[in-house]
This record gives structure tokens, sequence and C-alpha cells, in this order.
């Protein structure tokens, strides 16, 4: 009887495990509203892996020598982006957006509002709550 009452006490968090793979760490038990009641109240994706997912999307759709923005999360898609893609961070407030193929951005810290007005092409997205986005701003 005591083995089944904690299988079933563990078993909510080996769901979401699964669920939310390869994202665990933002898991949130359902006491705050699992990651849907977190989202834009505490974050989620704060060690932005979510820009690996968003880099794949990117390196199979970008032109040669595309010009990407990636805003202060650059380590992390410069990892797994190609050698010929430019990755550009955060740089001058005044940027024209227009002159990047594409923007990743994520929703850690609501970055993503700031992008809103340009089309989504790509969602990395668990439960149904969006981590990064892939905007097109051309």
């Amino acid at each position: 009887l005591q083995y089944g009452i904690i299988f079933l006490m563990i078993l909510p968090g080996l769901y979401a495990n699964v669920k939310l793979y390869p994202y665990e760490y933002i898991y949130y038990n359902q006491l705050a509203g699992g990651i849907r009641g977190a989202y834009r109240v505490y974050e989620l994706d704060y060690w932005t892996l979510a820009f690996k997912e968003a880099q794949t999307f990117v390196n199979q759709n970008a032109g040669e020598n595309a010009n990407i923005f990636v805003g202060d999360s650059k380590p992390s898609a410069q990892t797994f982006a190609r050698p010929d893609l430019i990755l550009n961070a955060l740089g001058s407030r005044k940027n024209n957006w227009e002159k990047y193929d594409y923007i990743i951005v994520s929703t850690a810290q609501n970055d993503d509002e700031k992008f809103a007005k340009f089309p989504t092409i790509f969602v990395v997205e668990r439960d149904g709550v969006p981590l990064a986005y892939v905007k097109k701003p051309k």
C-alpha cells in the first residue's frame, strides 16, 4: 500500500517529465496551474534551451549566409547554427529589424512581445505554451 501511494505521488512529475521533454526543468506543479498557469507569471525557459529546436528549423530553411537575429541568447543559438549563418546579438536599441532574414526570440522575460508585429513561421512549444518563436521580418 505504501509503494502504491508513493507511486501515485510521483506519477504527475513523471508524466510531466515525459510530456515536457527535453524541457523538464520548466515543470510547474498543478498548484501553480502547470506550465500553462506559470506562463507569463514565472520564467519558463530561462536557459533558452528551446533555441536548439528553433535554430534547427532555421538551419533547414534559411538560405546561404542568412542574417539571423538571436538577441542576447546568441551562445545558445550559435552552438547549433550552421557555419555559414550570420548570428547577431542584441546591439543598438534602434535596430532595423527588416535587415534580418529571421529572428529567433524566447518568451523568457517576455522578449517575444517586442517582435509581435512580425509574422511567426515556427513555434517551439510544450503543452500548448510557446517557449521560442522564429519570426520572419521580411
